[in-house]
This record gives C-alpha cells, structure tokens and sequence, in this order.
C-alpha cells in the first residue's frame, strides 16, 4: 500500500493510503500521538471485501505539522480532504481515542459523507469525558517536561500483559511526537464538549472498548437511534494492536450493525 498526499482545507500536507474495492469504505482515523501504521492489521483483514483509507492527521506521522489553529474541526478537514483524494464519497468512519472525536466532528460538518461511526475504546462517558483538570494538568507537564509526561501517558494506557515489544513502540511514538505540535493538539481538547456533536447525529454507532474504564452505554442510547457496545477485555487503550483477531471480529460485527 503506497503513501499519497494531499493537502487539508488550510494548507497542510496530509499523507494517506487507500487500498480494496468494495462498499461500505472505511476510513480509519487514529487518536493522539498515533499514526495510519496502527490500523494496518485492519487494512490486512478487510481490505479484500472494502476500500480501505488510512490517514496521518496534521501534526502526526508523514503528515505536515504548520497548522495555526489545532481541533476537532481542522482533523474533520483532513478526514473529508482525504477522502475526496481517495475518491470516497460516503464511509463508515472508525476513531480511535482522539480519533473517536474527531469521526463525530466529520460526522457533524459533512453528515452526507457519513454512513456510520465506529468508536474504539473512546467516547465511553460522553457526558464527562474527562476527569475534571486532567488534560490541563497534561498540557502542564508536556510543557514542563515533555518526554517524561509523554511516556508517562503513553505507559498510563497500557495494562500489565501489553507485550513488551508493543509498549516499547507505543512510548517511542507519543515521546517521538513534536512537542509545539502535541501541546497545541492537546491544548484544544481540554475545554471539548461532545454531547452537542451527538444532538443531530443519525448514523448507527457502535462502541468496540476495552475493559479499562466502563462504557456509559445508558447515556449514549439517550442521544443515539441506534447504539451498539462491545467491551474486549485483558486488553488496553489500543486493542486493535493487542488483540487484533479478537478486535477485526468486533470490527466485521459493527461493519454488519451498520
């Protein structure tokens, strides 16, 4: 599967990669400090009966890092700029953790290019999503300390049976991350309220988590027509890394919820 480039609604150089044939497309959006290399067993696993895009999102990746304004709403861009390369013109659209915001923004922006969303181990208490100071206590000791706190988080993620060549990779990627880029991406998380992205929200959506923390399925069925949740458990914060078997089933179940 060969990289492309493109570039997003203000400028900056995205990286992509689509391979398959096939309906529904999916898009696969990875989440903070991640990059298009952690969906490539999905890409394996479906790509034979699906288009399948993978992207870097700004300030990730071989994706360009000179972006003035960081969120939810310029990631949404890069997700519609790529797909528009790729020629998707509708897709079921799968985020992981920060990904997962972003997949309900593009859902939101551009609600015909989105048939369904599929969130992996995020959105799971849509009406706290996180506890009170933490991303700006984050943000803080990223500026402080920036390869402490990056590994510091990255290890937060992980659980005691994460194979040890996986937690090496996964800390090489959040501490390898630029840090004016990182601070600035996690600066404009830390005031983010994502219940008014699910008030419009028509497509089906299904919740593939980890068992870490526990899914607030009563409060995504108030907001949602159509809600599946499936919880992998002996895995962290990145199963289709950890348990990719067990993770494409859940991920061929939600394609079929769809």
């Amino acid at each position: 599967m060969s990289l492309s480039t493109t570039q997003s609604r203000d400028g900056v150089q995205l990286a992509w990669s689509a391979t398959g044939k096939g309906e529904p497309a999916l898009v696969f959006i990875h989440g903070f400090a991640g990059d298009q290399n952690q969906f490539t067993g999905q890409v394996d696993a479906f790509s034979a009966r699906h288009r399948v895009v993978t992207l870097d999102l700004a300030g990730h990746g071989q994706s360009g890092h000179d972006r003035i304004q960081w969120g939810a709403a310029a990631f949404a861009d890069d997700v519609i700029a790529v797909m528009d390369a790729a020629g998707v013109d509708e897709a079921i659209l799968i985020g992981h953790s920060m990904g997962g915001i972003v997949m309900l923004e593009t859902a939101n922006r551009y609600p015909d290019r989105v048939r369904g969303l599929v969130a992996i181990d995020t959105l799971q208490n849509i009406e706290a999503l996180f506890p009170p100071g933490m991303l700006d206590q984050l943000v803080e000791g990223m500026q402080q300390a920036f390869a402490p706190t990056m590994e510091g988080f990255a290890r937060a993620l992980m659980i005691e049976e994460t194979d040890p060549d996986l937690a090496a990779r996964l800390v090489r990627e959040f501490v390898g991350m630029r840090p004016e880029s990182a601070i600035g991406i996690m600066s404009s998380l830390t005031s983010i309220d994502v219940m008014p992205l699910f008030k419009n929200l028509k497509v089906p959506f299904y919740a593939i988590n980890s068992d870490m923390q526990p899914t607030n399925r009563a409060a995504l069925e108030q907001q949602l027509a159509r809600v599946e949740v499936e919880v992998l458990d002996r895995v962290g914060h990145f199963p289709q890394l950890e348990a990719t078997e067990r993770f494409n089933e859940a991920l061929g179940r939600a394609i079929s919820f769809i």
